[in-house]
């Protein structure tokens, strides 16, 4: 999955249209005066080198007379990538919910709580997801 940012190339479509932004030929720098924010943020933003808030990119747009997703091109992740941030995902949620509940019970415990007290309290928050998992064995596929 990937965002192309295409600032430049509107900026350079609308200049050669004789678009202003507040009577100025577009640039980046004329883009950040409007956008209030440094030609160098602006410079990183078209480069790819990092994406600016949503309500930036909507300001932006409007400056320009485009639509927001003109700015940048959406390739979307393929299949296998797709899997990846998928089972990406789920190992973070578990390693999250796995240090909540050794958290939880480590304070109930402190607390001096019984077993089955604690066993309660982890189950009413959500955390036994994980209780009977078992990691399903690699099929060898020949």
């Amino acid at each position: 999955m990937k965002l192309i940012p295409r600032i430049d190339s509107v900026l350079t479509r609308r200049r050669e249209e004789g678009w202003k932004i507040f009577g100025k030929k577009p640039s980046q720098t004329s883009l950040a005066r409007a956008l209030g924010v440094r030609k160098q943020q602006v410079s990183l933003w078209a480069r790819g080198g990092a994406m600016p808030r949503s309500e930036t990119i909507f300001h932006m747009a409007h400056l320009l007379g485009v639509r927001p997703d003109e700015l940048y091109e959406f390739i979307p992740p393929t299949e296998k990538e797709q899997l990846e941030i998928i089972k990406e995902f789920d190992k973070k949620e578990k390693e999250d919910i796995l240090r909540r509940k050794e958290n939880k019970i480590r304070e109930l415990r402190e607390k001096g709580y019984s077993d089955e007290v604690i066993q309660e309290q982890i189950r009413m928050m959500g955390l036994t997801k994980y209780d009977h998992y078992t990691e399903k064995p690699q099929r060898n596929r020949t």
